[in-house]
């Protein structure tokens, strides 16, 4: 009787673990809606946590170790989000870890594959970011390529008697992995053009922008015209300074698909296209006019997103309006986030440039370098922004 109510109360902790563990992915839900970087980071980590303590007590079981390795990939993706990529780093590779085992005891189950897949596509960008070898990363990415293309074959074929069916035969799932695949081609290309090996991207890029429209074609979603804008855009900063024409198509190109989303445009959409408009190294891409309008209804959707801020405060500078103003906004990025990153140090610099504060301008520059060179060296979007507050500050922009 006695073990018997143990194993109750076991039964009950654990239950209770796994509840707490769920609401605090829902928490996380609503402050990654919001932008709240701070509060998104203490959720997951306390559902990693709940996780943990559950999976110690019965480690066998493989749902368990799914749950742990799924909470450890939201951690990874939201540390990369908030540049944080050392620790990025590290919670993927654990990720990637129990994922793989979980593929090589239950390799028919393909939701296990896929989350294997989503790993590595993370943890390949992580390291594109903040490592000099990009060796690991193009392992990671090729990989992640192969078992989504893995996946869209299976989801064609009807699994073998007895192998454990999710939403593998749906159409939606086939969907979804054939994003993953395009999405995972991308990012391979890149690290193909961190190799130097540009004429073998270009293929992955044109193939990614291909299945993307065939997706578009299939079930037009605004994710996938996202996703689309996104390729275009990678493939348009390989090409700049190699074929200015080309790039200034596709830079044309993902201009459109944001622009042609119409009232579909979420926050994060409009964000990224204002972004693109300020800082894209064409200038004739870069439209002051438009920009603030996007930056604007980022920020009324998700008023405290520190990054949704930041850019608001460099629309607002490079249409050469009230320094002061955005100094302001970037305190209250600060105030968010509890600190700075590159992007706001760069700000910074164009915010005491547009005061005529020449040194201050120099050591913010300066410390967004530093920080920048100390965590994601290689992040496109910072290196176009810190060489156009450069040029900003030595009066070179066009």
């Amino acid at each position: 009787p006695s073990s018997n109510r143990r194993q109750r109360q076991m039964c009950i902790r654990d239950r209770y673990l796994e509840m707490l563990a769920e609401t605090q992915i829902a928490k996380a839900a609503s402050y990654r809606t919001q932008g709240l970087e701070v509060e998104l980071l203490g959720s997951l980590n306390d559902a990693l946590g709940s996780y943990r303590a559950i999976r110690n007590a019965m480690p066998d079981v493989p749902g368990y170790v799914e749950n742990e390795a799924i909470a450890l990939t939201d951690l990874g993706l939201a540390y990369h989000d908030a540049a944080e990529n050392q620790e990025a780093e590290k919670v993927l590779t654990a990720a990637r870890t129990q994922f793989a085992d979980l593929v090589d005891a239950y390799g028919q189950v393909p939701r296990f594959r896929q989350r294997l897949a989503v790993c590595e596509d993370a943890l390949g960008q992580v390291l594109l970011d903040s490592t000099e070898s990009v060796d690991i990363a193009t392992a990671m990415l090729s990989s992640a390529t192969n078992g989504y293309t893995d996946l869209v074959d299976l989801s064609r074929r009807t699994p073998p008697a007895g192998v454990f069916q999710d939403a593998t035969r749906s159409a939606n799932a086939r969907l979804e992995y054939v994003q993953g695949v395009a999405i995972a081609q991308s990012h391979y290309a890149q690290a193909l053009q961190r190799q130097g090996k540009l004429d073998d991207a270009k293929p992955y890029f044109a193939a990614a922008i291909d299945l993307l429209g065939q997706l578009i074609a299939a079930r037009d979603q605004p994710a996938y015209h996202h996703a689309l804008a996104h390729t275009h855009r990678r493939f348009a900063l390989m090409l700049g300074g190699q074929a200015e024409a080309a790039a200034e198509a596709q830079f044309v190109a993902a201009r459109d698909q944001w622009t042609g989303m119409g009232e579909d445009m979420a926050a994060s959409h409009a964000h990224d296209l204002a972004w693109m408009l300020c800082v894209c190294p064409d200038p004739a891409i870069r439209d002051l006019q438009i920009a603030p309008t996007y930056a604007a209804k980022a920020v009324e959707s998700s008023p405290d997103n520190p990054r949704y801020l930041a850019t608001a405060a460099l629309v607002s500078l490079l249409a050469d309006e009230d320094a002061a103003a955005a100094k302001a906004t970037l305190d209250r990025v600060k105030a968010t986030r509890g600190h700075w990153i590159d992007r706001d140090h760069f700000i910074l610099a164009l915010s005491e440039h547009a005061a005529g504060q020449a040194d201050p301008a120099e050591m913010a520059l300066s410390e967004g370098v530093r920080w920048m060179e100390e965590n994601r060296p290689h992040n496109a979007d910072s290196r176009v922004l810190r060489d156009l507050v450069e040029a900003k500050l030595e009066n070179q922009v066009e």
